[in-house]
């Protein structure tokens, strides 16, 4: 479905939420952005920042081409509804009512825990650039389609057609995956199924510290050790596990040994933010973020598109 219109559009897109960086929010209602000053530059600076002034971009989910409403639907129909369920089901996790929440509340979760993967600035452009390279690609299979279901008023031929698209179409229906993506059915009941928990470390504990890539997860959902963890305050942590026993390994484990790996997880898949209550990690995040990023969907996507063709081609000359 191609996302409907829209009113009173927004221009500041958070893909990091108000609701979640304001849990590492001190005394001053501010929060601690470490971040680097430029594109390029291996300094790290730290600075104290209100939450919504910090994991947004202009227009970022602005659909191009279009104006005025048109152009914001994708931030006020769909990221603006996500983001508003998962803050309540976060607040709740918070207040530390049981973890039993009604589906509605689940899939609210699950579908913020995704929008993080793909709402990300990093994660837009490099999907958009993929799908407008991939527009126009047409195979002998998707002409001869085409031409089975083409109507006498239609171009003579598929390429015609895809070119005759207007840019703003095609940026639509691109926004229109990306929401589709977020909303995949298989992942969220995959993740539906886990068992979920939060864990509260000691005061005396480490504090946690979250960034513009907050989750830690294995490389799979399925496997029996499989799990996922976000932070969601300087103290406390939310777990999905396929297992009992991986429950257990998650809650039993040290917590100066677990909070060090979450903060050297999240700081070093950091892309432009990391967050703190305060500056005094700053050597810490100076050297570690950033150091292993994540691969990019698009750019996995298209990876493991032209493995499948290369085989393809290597099973055919055979």
């Amino acid at each position: 479905m191609i996302l409907p219109f829209t009113q009173n559009p927004p221009k500041i897109h958070h893909f990091i939420p108000i609701f979640y960086t304001q849990q590492w929010a001190g005394s001053d209602r501010r929060v601690c952005q470490f971040s680097r000053p430029r594109e390029n530059c291996d300094r790290v600076v730290p600075k104290r920042v209100a939450p919504a002034g910090t994991g947004y971009v202009e227009r970022l989910y602005e659909l191009h081409g279009l104006i005025g409403e048109d152009a914001q639907a994708f931030e006020s129909l769909f990221m603006k509804p996500v983001d508003d369920l998962a803050a309540k089901v976060l607040y709740a996790m918070k207040s530390g009512q049981h973890m039993t929440f009604k589906t509605r509340e689940m899939e609210a979760w699950t579908r913020f825990l995704m929008s993080l993967w793909h709402r990300h600035p990093d994660e837009l452009k490099s999907f958009k650039q993929h799908f407008e390279r991939s527009w126009a690609d047409v195979t002998p299979e998707m002409e001869l389609d085409y031409r089975r279901r083409r109507r006498s008023s239609w171009p003579s031929t598929l390429r015609e057609f895809m070119n005759s698209v207007p840019p703003a179409m095609i940026e639509r229906v691109g926004m229109t995956i990306v929401a589709d993506l977020i909303n995949d059915r298989k992942i969220r009941e995959r993740i539906m199924a886990m068992r979920w928990g939060s864990l509260s470390f000691p005061l005396f504990s480490n504090a946690l510290m979250t960034s513009d890539r907050p989750l830690m997860m294995t490389s799979d959902l399925v496997s029996s050790d499989s799990f996922l963890m976000i932070p969601i305050g300087p103290k406390q942590v939310f777990y999905a596990a396929n297992t009992d026993e991986m429950v257990n390994r998650i809650r039993r484990r040290n917590h100066h040994e677990l909070i060090a790996r979450l903060n050297e997880r999240v700081v070093s898949q950091a892309s432009r933010f990391v967050y703190a209550m305060n500056d005094v990690q700053l050597p810490y995040v100076q050297s570690q973020m950033a150091r292993t990023p994540l691969p990019l969907l698009a750019d996995r996507i298209a990876d493991a598109g032209r493995e499948r063709m290369n085989l393809t081609r290597a099973r055919d000359q055979r």
